[in-house]
Parts: structure tokens; sequence; C-alpha cells
């Protein structure tokens, strides 16, 4: 897919033992050779977050199937030297080979979790390519997702949420620092690993993100009932799509159902692009500065929408 791939190798050329990798990129491959096999591990750890690695079955053994996405399965897998539970996100080469626009989300996925760096965002170790796949190695986050436990515990306490709302919006401000937008928000893709801590959590699925440059964007994806109006309308975005996103997921979480809410899929397409959203009953018993926050956030004009770090300082403050 033309990156650059790294590949160690041992030989033995007149009763010597000689460690060293090969880079390829391309058609161009150079060799290098190290002192010891200490001096080459110390070389492919530093490259192996960079580089695409081959052979995953040398490093990790799959233990069973965890997940399934649109375009990719997740399994649970264990590093064979330290014993570590990871998580293996795998993607069938057949299913990519015609659409260039999966090659490019895929490629977008890779480089935007290597540039993160943030303790609510799934991290990616490595990255491997066969003739058949390719496999992300990410680290393996137990617990549920933020829709399952919403579905399973019900409401978060006042505490709880209030540490959720805070939490969510440093992330957006940090993603929004790095110029990165995820373009997918939703409860299925937050994790929480525990339960009794609701108000932390793990961004996963980077599958639609994409950096912002400034420059309008046109390409339409993400989640029904999660997007921003423009998105569903067609129109050219900028990086308030992901504040609109979040708007919405804390407006799941505050009353337990969705301001789109309808049978069908053509139904909860119109609820979104109309973007009416109601505060009725529901609401009595939530904080007034959290349905404010919300309505500001989910504006149905892009320019209404404050950033992430205004949001989060004055949500505190009030």
């Amino acid at each position: 897919m033309g990156w650059v791939t790294l590949l160690p190798f041992e030989e033995q050329k007149e009763g010597t033992i000689r460690f060293g990798f090969s880079l390829t990129c391309g058609r161009n491959k150079e060799d290098f050779y190290t002192k010891s096999q200490e001096e080459l591990d110390k070389w492919l750890d530093a490259l192996e977050s960079i580089c695409i690695l081959r052979d995953m079955v040398d490093d990790f053994a799959i233990i069973r199937q965890i997940g399934q996405g649109g375009q990719s399965q997740v399994f649970l897998a264990q590093n064979l030297n330290s014993g570590e539970l990871v998580a293996v996100k795998h993607f069938d080469k057949q299913r990519f080979l015609n659409h260039p626009r999966r090659i490019q989300s895929l490629a977008n996925e890779i480089e935007t979790l290597r540039t993160l760096e943030h303790s609510r965002v799934l991290k990616l170790y490595r990255v491997y390519e066969s003739r058949q796949a390719v496999d992300l190695v990410t680290e393996f986050i137990p617990g549920e997702t933020l829709f399952d436990s919403l579905s399973s515990q019900g409401f978060f306490s006042p505490s709880e949420f209030d540490r959720f709302i805070q939490n969510f919006l440093e992330l957006l401000a940090y993603l929004s620092s790095q110029n990165v937008l995820h373009r997918d928000l939703k409860p299925e893709n937050i994790m929480v690993p525990d339960p009794s801590a609701r108000g932390d959590f793990k961004l996963i699925d980077f599958g639609f993100a994409t950096k912002w440059t400034g420059q309008a964007i046109q390409e339409s994806c993400g989640s029904l009932g999660y997007m921003a109006p423009e998105i569903v309308c067609s129109h050219p975005y900028g990086q308030t799509v992901d504040v609109y996103s979040a708007g919405m997921i804390f407006y799941v979480v505050a009353v337990g159902y969705s301001p789109f809410y309808a049978t069908s899929k053509k139904e909860v397409l119109r609820l979104n692009a109309k973007n009416h959203i109601s505060f009725d009953r529901s609401w009595e018993t939530v904080d007034c500065k959290v349905s404010r926050l919300i309505k500001g956030m989910t504006s149905t004009w892009p320019s209404q929408r404050k950033g992430a770090k205004e949001l989060r300082t004055e949500f505190m403050e009030s």
C-alpha cells in the first residue's frame, strides 16, 4: 500500500551471525546491520511504531473475535513475548482493492492514530501488512461501549455526567489542536473501561478521521442521528461538525433517547437534516447549564457553535 515496510532478519556468514533489518518502500529496498541482537531490538522498538511490519503470527496469537465493523473485524490477541492482551483490527484486502476511498480511509486512520497521544484516545501499537490483509494492533480496552453502558446501567449520576462532559470537551479541544476531525462521534465509538467510573472513557474507531487543513470538506460520512446537518444536507463543512456530534451524545446521555428517534432510516435522515431539537419535560430534572451547553453545540449554523476549549471553560465556570 505504499508504506515503508520493516522486516528484521538474521543471517549467518562465515560462521558469524549477523543481525539487521530491511526497509522497503515500493521497489526501493535498503538493508541495515546491527552489532548485536540487543541493538537490533532497540532499532525495532523505535521503528515498529512508524513502519509497516510483516508476519503478525510471529508476534501475536489470535484468541477470539470480539467485534465487527463495516469494513473490518476486531479480534482479541496476545503478545507472544510479553503476554499482554491487545486488540487486532483486521482489514481484508479483497474488500479494498477496487475502492480507493476505503484505502484512503484506512491510511487516514493509521496516520491519525500514530500522531495522537492522549489518555482518552485508543493507542495504536503496530501495523502489519500481508498479501491478504492489513492488521492494526491496538491496546485492548475492556468494558463496554457507552451505548451498552446506558442500556445496562441507565442514567449517569450528576457528578459522573459532569466529569464526562468536561473530559469529552477537553478531548475535543486536544483533537482540534492537532487539526484532527473524528467525524463519527457516537456512543458506540466510546469505550467505558470501568462501569463504576463512567466519566472516564476511551475514544475508538478513527475510520472516518481526517486532517483539517482549513479548507471546507465535501465528503459525506458519519452516523445518522449524530451527523451535523450540513453533512446530512451534503453541504461543505468544517471543524465544528465534531462539536455538533458531541452535543448529540450529551443529549442522549442526559435523557436516554435521541431527539431524532424514528422507526425508519428515511425519517431519521429527515429529522437530522431539519435539526429541530426539543427540550421537553424530560429535561426538567437536568441541570440547566447542560441544556444550555447542548443548545450551543447543536446549532444548525456552524458559525454559531463555539470551539471545545471555550465551551469547556464556560461549562466549568457556570
